[in-house]
């Protein structure tokens, strides 16, 4: 996981709520030098980890989740299967009736041109599983959105190597307080478990959980999971709380959904709500976000003003709206210009004021922002 994206969380400032059982943490053995999985040894592993503490009927639950692993890949630079690895997952989803395999990787696992990121391009390796066995196969972002929001990017496989993937179903239906959540990805490239770990609490963007352990680098684009192994989120990103523990970001898929539809040009589904204060400002498309925000009183004046280099600052925006009678948005583009993700093209963008108290868009300038 990024350093600079786990830093700008900082930002967001959230508290912990307490929860009643252990999140239980755990890397259970997991050898990919002869190419084969050893699901039974990864089985006996995670029934050592509940065994004892858990009711029979989740056990089976907890048990199944060993197949899971089928739906992770790593994601390696193109040709370099030696760098460091982030992780993703493979997923299924139905468009105007036909059922479509895609995979998905966190955004900020590619390159920025700002710098930071990771050593992902376009076009890149996924190292997964098919028919037990690992194998490496090519694999390619197809749609993009900005770190700063979703951060998630969605991925595309040849339609001979979907044959043999083994996808992840959305779940319908968000989670609620206190649901225990499971995450299974790849941690310092190793297989890592975490679950029984309660949702916290719900953003602007993602849903946020407690994290204990170490060795997170590499899980971000791992899949978040209910009870019943459905994706609920893709993770993004961990805040430290204190000596091993933090809290965890998964992308909502409300954003997920809003790729596969740009995927298709389908702008109509495309769009996702920015919402303040629980009211709706505007809708963004996939591959918009917010560049720069301002809260502005009755006279225009201004209350708050912030340019968004990182992680939108929602829990800092959110503390000045009863003050405001106006936002004021900036909003701007990512792309893809041959090696790196771009952000704010020149040429493309959208100014935007809202009045808090009319509920309404009183000005909307679809002119360059420079």
């Amino acid at each position: 996981m990024n350093k600079k994206i786990i830093m700008s969380l900082l930002l967001l400032g959230m508290g912990i709520a307490s929860y009643a059982q252990p999140i239980k943490f755990f890397k259970p053995i997991f050898s990919t030098k002869t190419g084969i999985v050893n699901m039974a040894a990864l089985r006996t592993s995670i029934l050592s980890h509940h065994i004892g503490t858990t009711p029979s009927a989740k056990l089976a639950r907890e048990m199944a989740k060993a197949d899971i692993v089928k739906s992770v890949f790593r994601a390696y630079p193109l040709d370099d299967t030696h760098a460091h690895a982030m992780s993703g997952f493979i997923f299924k989803t139905t468009y105007q009736g036909k059922e479509e395999i895609f995979g998905v990787i966190a955004q900020h696992a590619m390159i920025l041109g700002y710098g930071g990121g990771g050593e992902i391009e376009k076009s890149f390796t996924a190292r997964v599983v098919q028919d037990g066995q690992v194998v490496d196969i090519p694999a390619e972002v197809v749609q993009m959105s900005a770190p700063s929001m979703p951060d998630i990017a969605l991925v595309k496989f040849r339609p001979e190597d979907e044959a043999l993937l083994t996808p992840l179903t959305l779940a319908e239906q968000e989670p609620v307080q206190n649901e225990p959540l499971t995450l299974i990805g790849f941690g310092v490239e190793k297989l890592t478990f975490l679950t029984d770990s309660p949702l916290l609490e719900k953003s602007l963007i993602s849903l946020r959980f407690p994290m204990r352990g170490e060795g997170w680098p590499g899980l971000c684009g791992s899949p978040v999971l209910n009870d019943a192994g459905e994706v609920v989120g893709t993770m993004t990103g961990a805040r430290p709380k204190d000596l091993g523990a933090y809290t965890g970001f998964a992308t909502r898929n409300l954003y997920l959904r809003s790729l596969v539809a740009a995927y298709h040009n389908d702008m109509e589904h495309a769009s996702f709500p920015f919402i303040l204060g629980g009211e709706k400002i505007v809708d963004l498309q996939s591959d918009e976000y917010v560049s720069w925000i301002f809260l502005k009183d009755e006279s225009m004046k201004n209350i708050l003003y912030k340019v968004i280099e990182t992680k939108f600052p929602y829990s800092g925006v959110a503390e000045f709206l009863p003050s405001a009678r106006y936002v004021e948005l900036y909003i701007s583009k990512v792309w893809w210009a041959t090696y790196a993700l771009m952000e704010g093209h020149p040429a493309e963008g959208r100014h935007v004021i809202y009045d808090i108290k009319e509920k309404k868009i009183i000005y909307e300038d679809f002119q360059g922002i420079r």
